[in-house]
């Protein structure tokens, strides 16, 4: 399943354009309401690799870590993950480009609480689901990198290759921003998908930036 890099980086910048749209469009509905208070997107978190404290939106006090009452992180064996017969399991860090990333929580049934998340989040159709998974990675390059950029990731399950988002989150992964080499993030992603076979979901996680377009994959389900 190997990804072409090219148009993979085109669909991640449609990606973020759309995003910047709804978010714009849910912040001045926010402002409407409650007078500027600041939007509920902007909780996802950075944590410092060395110990330190995480980083919250001032005045708010810090996200916790999703994977703290969930499961401890551990990392996989050097290849795992890369079979897609074999994906990692829940808290396994595998290695996708220059981060280590493990899913610690899974909502195979996310559409209420997306729907809940932003006003302007759509219904799926009969039949279909929002299926919503926590991502924890840590960045092990050289340089400051953001996994929202970086991280290209879509769900297989029934033959089938799901890519299409859901609109804004809680705790989005689009609000990271730069990660520093060594410290941590913890967000959530979310992919559109068919009701029917959820059970057997696969994440399938890439790097944009890396030489090569192999994946690794986590079992959902």
């Amino acid at each position: 399943m190997k990804l072409d890099i090219d148009a993979l980086a085109a669909r991640k910048l449609l990606a973020v354009a759309g995003t910047g749209l709804i978010g714009l469009v849910g912040l001045a509905a926010c402002g409407s309401d409650d007078g500027g208070a600041e939007s509920d997107a902007e909780t996802s978190t950075v944590e410092n690799g060395a110990g330190g404290e995480d980083t919250a939106a001032e005045g708010e006090a810090p996200a916790e870590d999703a994977a703290a009452d969930t499961c401890e992180i551990a990392p996989a064996e050097d290849g795992a993950g890369t079979d897609f017969a074999s994906p990692l399991e829940r808290c396994a860090a595998g290695a996708v480009g220059a981060w280590d990333v493990a899913v610690t929580e899974v909502e195979l049934d996310a559409t209420d609480t997306i729907l809940e998340a932003n006003a302007f989040n759509e219904e799926p159709a009969d039949g279909s689901q929002y299926l919503m998974f926590t991502l924890t990675g840590t960045n092990n390059g050289d340089a400051a990198a953001d996994p929202f950029m970086d991280l290209w990731m879509a769900v297989d399950f029934n033959d089938f290759r799901y890519e299409d988002t859901c609109g804004v989150l809680p705790n989005d992964l689009v609000d990271v921003g730069e990660v520093a080499p060594g410290e941590s993030f913890t967000a959530n992603g979310c992919v559109f998908v068919d009701s029917a076979g959820v059970e057997e979901a696969v994440l399938a996680l890439s790097s944009l930036s890396s030489a090569e377009s192999t994946e690794t994959y986590y079992q959902l389900g």
